[in-house]
């Protein structure tokens, strides 16, 4: 009998090695780490937060007292009686609260979704980003600051984030961002035990999403329903609020969404545009790679990637035939491109040669996206054309027959294929060689 308990309670032991832990026992690598990095409060101390608050009620006061209550009261726009009291009321709503404030990140673009989401490559659209932070008395009430902490003017808004949209987080939203428990359970859902990134953006000018990065697979959320009053079917409400969506999924509600396949509406506009193709120019880039001019990675050619300045340096050098063969004249570097970095001796030979020059404050901005023209510029650095500047560059390259004005269309957001079309053409043509 001894041993027959004894053989049920290895047979027990065993069996349980093959029943997987419940959602509350299994980790989610990362998801904790990235959870608590979109929260403004972890990433600055408490006297950094008491000085842009200080800041910030100062630049609130001055605007109220020099331009708002006036104007208020001209129009009148005024809820209270004097100038006084309209101040008191104002700056009661506008006090901040810093534990309703997170990391918004920013789109390079506002085409391609589609696209990138099916090619599992939508972290390439989102860029920089800027703190989101509620006001505590008025529901609607917002306020956002750059990275570094400056205030964030709505005026300065399309100056600084002309492919980014302002957005609205409602309470319900920033609780559910707090509760890592439901999230991770969303992810163990997917068969997904690790996460890389996450972010928050909005998305087709409606509503906040949230973006997860599984180590590759790439899973959306809509964290609202919209921004604003939008007509009913404009939101894509076949998606669930707070639920997790492959990118194939989520995105491709796009074309079951009535309203928003209806160019009239200005969310029809913007998802008409999430729907665009971007060229990927997969022969020259093949072209090139053939010949040892350019390289792939772990995603291949990866041709809808966009391209740093020392990435695309390091590209052109290799296509002008120049990698090896240039001594170098000086061992200054650029402050922001130390020996250690991979880059060293690129972003030498690229200033020693001409083709790119540096900030004028000895620094080189290595990992700043490249533009068209600024590659086109870089491009023509090494023709025998002298008569040219950076913002007519790309102009240039068309009236050479580098590029045809369709080419260019879509080459606001310049990526890796791009660039080889621009590096093919030119050495098909004679512009550049080795």
């Amino acid at each position: 009998m001894k041993k027959a308990i004894t053989v049920l309670m290895c047979l027990c032991v065993f069996f349980s090695c093959f029943i997987p832990a419940s959602a509350q026992e299994q980790e989610v690598k990362g998801l904790h780490e990235n959870l608590e990095g979109l929260w403004m409060k972890n990433n600055f101390s408490e006297e950094e937060l008491t000085a842009l608050d200080e800041h910030y009620t100062e630049y609130t006061s001055s605007y109220l007292t020099d331009i708002y209550i006036p104007l208020a009261f001209k129009i009148p726009k005024n809820r209270t009686s004097t100038p006084e009291e309209e101040y008191e009321l104002l700056m009661h709503e506008a006090v901040l609260d810093y534990n309703k404030a997170v990391k918004v990140s920013l789109l390079n673009t506002k085409y391609y979704y589609k696209q990138y989401a099916e090619n599992g490559t939508f972290g390439y659209l989102l860029d920089n980003y800027y703190w989101y932070v509620k006001k505590k008395y008025i529901w609607n009430g917002d306020q956002n600051f750059e990275a570094n902490g400056n205030i964030l003017s709505y005026y300065a808004w399309n100056q600084k984030y002309p492919t980014g949209y302002p957005m609205y987080l409602s309470d319900e939203a920033l609780d559910f961002l707090r509760n890592e428990e439901k999230i991770k359970a969303l992810i163990l859902e997917k068969g997904k035990t690790e996460v890389s990134d996450i972010k928050i953006f909005c998305g087709l000018d409606l509503f906040p999403i949230l973006y997860v990065n599984c180590n590759g697979n790439e899973y959306f959320m809509k964290l609202d329903e919209n921004t604003g009053a939008k007509p009913d079917g404009q939101n894509l409400h076949s998606v669930e609020l707070f639920g997790l969506y492959s990118a194939e999924e989520f995105w491709g509600e796009l074309d079951k969404t009535p309203k928003l396949t209806e160019a009239a509406t200005h969310s029809g506009q913007f998802a008409e545009r999430a729907r665009q193709i971007k060229t990927t120019f997969t022969k020259e880039a093949e072209a090139l790679q053939s010949q040892g001019l350019l390289y792939g990675n772990e995603k291949g050619l990866d041709l809808l990637k966009p391209l740093t300045r020392i990435e695309a340096a390091t590209i052109l050098i290799r296509a002008i035939g120049i990698e090896n063969s240039v001594t170098l004249q000086s061992e200054e570097v650029f402050s922001d491109v130390p020996e250690s970095h991979w880059g060293y001796e690129t972003a030498l030979i690229a200033a020693q040669e001409g083709l790119i020059l540096g900030n004028g404050d000895g620094t080189f901005s290595p990992d700043k996206q490249v533009s068209a023209n600024e590659f086109a510029t870089m491009i023509l650095r090494c023709s025998n054309i002298d008569e040219f500047n950076w913002e007519n560059a790309l102009e240039i390259l068309v009236e050479q027959g580098i590029l045809t004005d369709t080419d260019t269309e879509d080459m606001s957001f310049f990526t890796r294929g791009d660039m080889a079309k621009i590096i093919y053409e030119a050495r098909s043509k004679k512009l550049i060689s080795n």
